[in-house]
């Protein structure tokens, strides 16, 4: 029976050594869409650069050293030669990748002879992690699979809590992903550069025309889902400030064509404190909006310079409507009171929108008996990573119901 477990634990060690190699290509295709056939080889690589440093600089040091190598290595193969062929296809991806493997191989057998090295575990590592049955299991082999699992846990938590994540997940439809240091002002910055000197088209810079009007389509239905009937409130979170006035506009021709009749509805902006350029131009009675820094956790409305704010500013006045700005902590208590009430989990941009609704009706801009619309406009999933720390911990129980039994009525 000892002997059963230590197979099986040497047999999963070995799977989440596999799985260390596995990760790397499945990322490496799911990002960049390349078959890369040298992957294991840098790993080799990572071997014997650790196994050359330890005698000189220990083997903590030269572990960490050897990764950095072998990384060094792996980004020079991306962009000096994977770059170069990836636009002919797998097969030359392959092609190449696969000669890198044999000149690996061969190098590593030139400098280090066509046998095993002498290699020799570290006295730090050289004991048993425990004993079962007269038998002790090596404590470095322990080490090598919790290696694998804190990996695991962290390519786990990278790709479903943070931004990184959003952009693996659009990385899967093969386009050229440039990631841009800065925020949404600096790269619409540098888009419009772009479209300038290349004459390119960017949906949101100078093809904003034919974007600006497929927003109008939330305006189409929200009168429709009301049965053709206009609410007499519209509270919109504004970021570059296309939606609101575009919502307005399409109210506008609804009207001008007879489809709705009635008042039209009053919009009402929403910011978050940290980027509310929008909002204090609104208050100050100015005409267009002063460019602020960004600093909110509400990252998809947090832009600094908004390009129609001149029109946002336009549209509150001319409804009869106001604006208003509210805090990341007001935020994200709205996005747990929307799914609390209604089961709709939506990014920190909706949750300032539901702040901000509550803050109006507060403050009396809006009467709470008339008809409001809140538009939540992005699904919480793309931003989870903001929730961390705020949900309860789940109750963990075995699969009998004996046990969910005995919980219930401890509970109750």
């Amino acid at each position: 029976m000892d002997t059963l477990l230590f197979s099986l634990l040497n047999g999963v060690i070995y799977g989440l050594l596999l799985f260390m190699v596995s990760a790397g290509l499945t990322l490496v295709f799911g990002m960049m869409g390349v078959l890369n056939f040298a992957h294991a080889s840098f790993y080799m690589l990572g071997a014997y650069f650790a196994y050359t440093l330890q005698g000189l600089l220990g083997f903590g040091l030269a572990v960490v050293v050897a990764t950095l190598l072998a990384g060094g290595v792996g980004a020079v193969v991306e962009r000096f030669f994977l770059r170069r062929v990836h636009h002919h296809g797998h097969a030359h991806e392959l092609l190449l990748t696969f000669g890198l493997s044999f000149i690996v191989a061969e190098t590593i057998k030139l400098l280090f002879g066509n046998f095993p090295v002498n290699y020799q575990v570290p006295a730090l590592l050289d004991g048993p992690a425990f004993s079962l049955g007269g038998q002790q299991y090596p404590l470095y082999r322990l080490l090598m699979g919790g290696v694998a699992l804190v990996m695991f846990a962290l390519l786990y938590l990278l790709l479903t809590r943070t931004r990184v994540g959003i952009i693996v997940r659009s990385a899967i439809y093969r386009p050229r992903v440039i990631a841009v240091k800065g925020n949404y002002d600096d790269i619409n910055r540098l888009c419009t550069q772009i479209a300038d000197r290349h004459g390119w088209g960017f949906a949101n810079i100078n093809l904003r025309t034919y974007y600006a009007e497929g927003a109008k389509t939330y305006g189409f239905e929200i009168a429709e889902q009301l049965g053709w009937r206009f609410p007499r409130h519209v509270v919109c979170p504004v970021a570059g400030g296309t939606l609101l006035p575009r919502i307005g506009r399409a109210f506008d021709e609804l009207k001008t064509l007879g489809w709705v009749s009635g008042d039209m509805p009053r919009m009402h902006a929403v910011q978050a404190a940290g980027s509310a350029p929008v909002v204090k131009a609104f208050q100050a009675g100015a005409e267009f909006p002063e460019p602020v820094k960004p600093n909110t956790i509400a990252k998809s409305i947090a832009i600094g310079n908004p390009a129609d704010g001149y029109h946002v500013l336009q549209t509150l006045r001319e409804t009869g409507g106001t604006a208003t700005m509210v805090s990341d902590e007001e935020i994200l208590q709205s996005v747990m009171l929307l799914a609390e009430t209604e089961g709709i989990f939506t990014e920190p941009a909706g949750g300032a929108t539901l702040a901000g609704a509550v803050a109006l009706i507060k403050s009396g801009a809006i009467p709470p008996d008339e008809p409001v619309v809140v538009c939540i406009t992005g699904n919480g999933y793309k931003t989870s990573d903001v929730m961390q720390g705020r949900t309860e911990a789940p109750i963990h129980l075995g699969k009998g119901l004996a046990e969910f039994e005995d919980y219930l009525a401890a509970k109750v």
